[in-house]
């Protein structure tokens, strides 16, 4: 019984400390790395974060959710 307390304590502080550091990585590096050009991609190349902003710079179109 003691062994089921302390795993829901562990996901109780645990799981919002990685989600904490999930978002951290997402802001600073993930959608702010370039994206390379690839040779038979119809997809754009670019920074994910720039490219969501600014979809008119990539012949793109913001469509809206």
């Amino acid at each position: 019984m003691l062994i089921v307390y302390f795993r829901k304590m562990l996901a109780f502080i645990m799981i919002p400390l990685m989600q904490k550091e999930l978002d951290i990585f997402k802001d600073t590096i993930w959608n702010t790395h370039r994206i390379r050009k690839q040779k038979d991609a119809e997809l754009p190349a670019g920074i994910p974060d720039h490219m969501y902003s600014f979809p008119q710079e990539y012949d793109m179109e913001e469509c809206g959710m």
